[in-house]
């Protein structure tokens, strides 16, 4: 090494290519720039996004298939044709009354925005949630990541998808999780929130943070309450306690902190002019806490949830069963880990996740919404558990690159097997009482274009047709039907607009849970319609057609138990 001296100054000089030791720089033909130029960056970064978006759109696929291995249900089924009014301009839902959740901030649209490409079929209820649970795993992978690099950065983001795909193993997993808009994708919401949280320090200028917050706090409300009960405590909580342990007022966990507050009054406005310009309706959740005696054996069946929320239940091997026990167990030494260490080293957004998890599971067990099948109410639990288990990975073991890789490759497999098991899984429906598809280009066949059905039938059967053949759901009381008053359109139960002349019933046994009144019977139609002109037996379906306006025997009002939000 040579050295060029000038009083006191001693400069170092550039090493020479010749010297022993030193490598030569990986030269080109002429014209093109060494591997090392700034000029070769955009260069591979070209291949390497293009590489990207294949195995995104081939995970895609997969998901799909997956999800076209299992049926889908009416609570499907409206989400998309929410998206197509969404679609031709009902910006506003007008006329709509949704569920407890409105999902309008996400699944919604994203419905919308596959209808715009392949409109109204059976197959958007199939690419919408592959699509949204696309996008869990992607927010999953990067706030799992954190500041890791290399293959420490790799072996979190192998352990975020093997956690989120290894339940999808079994018909239950893929129920939960792709089939039906049951607040799955309110996980975007939250993982989005506590990633933007967590890399608040590294934002310029400083509010943006807080402004993201406020943005995506208003936006998650707005979709689904689970946020206003469990990501904006979390969010006060952990930035309230950083607060007090720095003792600063001023700083941007204060100004998140109100950001998060400030959210809930901010949608309730939204809200409140989206009613004065005739929006949607919203039926009013149950938000009362449930008596003390209950607690116990709410408790016991939320942590069965947890449990079959990562696959360890209803699974089609004991394999798979073993798979789903490990991911419970990481994400449970996750969740240890950051208990200990959360006066310390623990970051914001491993907080976060150990509040959303405890907020989310404590609101859910004391609640009066509690249901023997709780597990897509707490579906909140396996993406923040899965972004514990792979915090756990330290980046100091990013030296140990020959085993890193073998894990990777064993995680691969791991994952690799229960997907392939779904995808070739044959077609079945998880609730006995949906329509087969025969059954709507049947009705659409025999000129038969408007009626009404059970719950269960009546918006399936219109996806299914593809908007051909329009069945609307009713429901049964003491002196005749009623429009179903759940994610249903107030101006499909008038008379002056439609000519209801069929009405599709069930006789099959009451199954899946389901509530007794959203089975209709031959003799129920009957009893309140007469005897109808015609009758038809269609795939484990009776077909009553009759020759009035079955509108005029629905009385379309708003029950007392829904109200405007």
């Amino acid at each position: 090494m040579s050295t060029t001296d000038r009083g006191d100054l001693t400069r170092i000089a550039p090493p020479s290519a010749t010297e022993p030791g030193v490598p030569r720089p990986r030269s080109a033909a002429p014209g093109i720039p060494p591997t090392d130029s700034p000029v070769a960056g955009p260069r591979r970064r070209g291949p390497r996004l293009l590489a990207w978006a294949l195995g995104l759109a081939a995970l895609c696929t997969l998901l799909v298939r997956i999800s076209l291995s299992e049926g889908m249900d009416s609570d499907a089924a409206n989400k998309a044709l929410q998206g197509w009014d969404l679609l031709h301009g009902h910006v506003l839902l007008h006329g709509w009354i949704t569920g407890d959740a409105t999902f309008y901030a996400l699944e919604s649209p994203v419905c919308a925005l596959v209808e715009a490409f392949i409109g109204l079929t059976p197959l958007v209820m199939h690419i919408e949630p592959a699509l949204v649970y696309l996008l869990v795993l992607g927010f999953g992978v990067l706030l799992g990541r954190g500041a890791a690099t290399g293959w420490a950065a790799a072996l979190r983001a192998a352990t975020v998808a093997a956690i989120l795909l290894v339940p999808l193993a079994s018909p239950y997993g893929v129920s939960l999780l792709l089939e039906q808009p049951d607040h799955i994708g309110t996980s975007v919401f939250l993982l989005a929130l506590f990633l933007l949280i967590d890399r608040a320090d590294r934002l310029r200028p400083w509010w943006l943070a807080p402004a993201g917050v406020l943005l995506l706090c208003t936006a998650g409300i707005l979709s689904d309450d689970t946020v206003k009960y469990v990501g904006v405590p979390a969010i006060m909580l952990v930035c309230g306690l950083k607060v007090l342990s720095t003792r600063r007022l001023r700083s941007r966990d204060t100004a998140i902190l109100v950001a998060a507050y400030a959210a809930v009054k901010v949608e309730r406005y939204v809200r409140d002019v989206m009613h004065m310009l005739s929006g949607y309706w919203m039926t009013k959740p149950a938000t009362k806490i449930a008596p003390s005696p209950t607690w116990p054996s709410h408790l016991h069946r939320t942590l069965r949830a947890v449990a079959a929320l990562y696959g360890l239940f209803f699974n089609v091997s004991p394999v798979f069963a073993v798979l789903g026990g490990c991911a419970l167990a990481a994400a449970s030494v996750g969740f240890v880990r950051v208990l200990w260490l959360w006066r310390g080293r623990a970051t914001r957004g491993e907080l976060l996740c150990v509040a959303g998890i405890l907020l989310n599971l404590a609101v859910y067990t004391l609640s009066v919404a509690h249901t023997p099948i709780p597990a897509h109410e707490i579906a909140a639990v396996l993406p923040l558990g899965a972004v514990l288990a792979a915090r756990c990975v330290s980046p100091a073991w990013a030296w140990w690159q020959t085993a890193a890789r073998r894990v990777c490759v064993v995680m691969a497999v791991a994952v690799a097997a229960p997907l392939a098991v779904s995808a070739v899984r044959a077609p079945q429906s998880p609730i006995p009482t949906a329509p087969p598809l025969t059954l709507a280009s049947w009705l659409s066949g025999h000129g038969l274009h408007y009626g009404i059905a059970g719950y269960w039938d009546a918006s399936t059967l219109t996806v299914d047709s593809g908007g051909r053949v329009a069945v609307r759901a009713v429901v049964r009381g003491r002196r005749g039907f009623s429009m179903y008053g759940w994610e249903t359109r107030t101006d499909w139960y008038a008379a002056s607009k439609h000519d209801a002349t069929f009405a599709v019933a069930y006789d099959g046994p009451t199954t899946f849970g389901l509530i007794d009144s959203d089975k209709l019977g031959s003799a129920d139609f009957e009893a309140f319609l007469g005897k109808p002109a015609e009758v038809y037996r269609v795939d484990g379906r009776t077909v009553l057609v009759y020759r009035g306006n079955l509108l005029d025997h629905v009385a379309a009002w708003l029950p007392p138990r829904y109200k405007r939000q």
